[in-house]
């Protein structure tokens, strides 16, 4: 979590500057989705080397699992904006291994076993609109993505985990097209 609010925070202050621009409020866009998600793969040998490959999927089940995703865009100037997103995933359940796991320096027996996969992403992106038209629009821009990554397993008297929080700055590129006038 400390991880999170670091790169929390080097995100806003790298956005601090644009966020002095604004010469009047905005506009403010706030988008949020319920989804059921379904996982048919995926496939963990930790550590790389010494692991044992072994399939979440298989271990827990493929159920459908809740999720939701939320975006806010903020226009800061006539042709600014900045756009958050925040999309956690999590899958968990139970399950018991057809042979044992050697997972994260743990040994794990064909006992009922909790899994816990999650992989969330934050993403903050300053954009700035570069052509709009009668029917398009396209904006160029940056966008700092921190991704929050963790597999976990847990039985009676033992557990491990794996955990990997990462920053990767990306390039933006976007398009809108009208349709219609209506």
């Amino acid at each position: 979590m400390r991880r999170i609010a670091m790169a929390v925070a080097v995100v806003l202050t790298v956005w601090k500057p644009a966020l002095g621009q604004v010469p009047s409020p905005g506009r403010v866009g706030l988008i949020v989705e319920g989804l059921g998600l379904w996982q048919e793969r995926n496939d963990v040998r930790i550590p790389p080397d010494t692991g044992t490959p072994f399939s979440i999927a298989d271990l827990i089940g493929r159920a459908s699992t809740p999720s939701i995703r939320g975006e806010l865009t903020i226009e800061v100037t006539e042709r600014q904006e900045l756009r958050f997103v925040y999309a956690p995933l999590r899958v968990t359940g139970r399950g018991t291994p057809v042979s044992p796991i050697a997972f994260a320096g743990g040994l794990f027996a064909r006992v009922p076993t909790d899994a816990d996969y999650q992989f969330s992403s934050y993403r903050g992106t300053w954009r700035y609109r570069v052509y709009q038209g009668d029917t398009w629009t396209w904006r160029v821009g940056a966008t700092a993505f921190v991704r929050d990554a963790r597999i976990a397993l847990a039985q009676p008297g033992q557990a491990a985990e794996d955990t990997d929080v990462g920053f990767v700055p990306l390039g933006h590129l976007s398009a809108d097209a009208r349709l219609s006038n209506r």
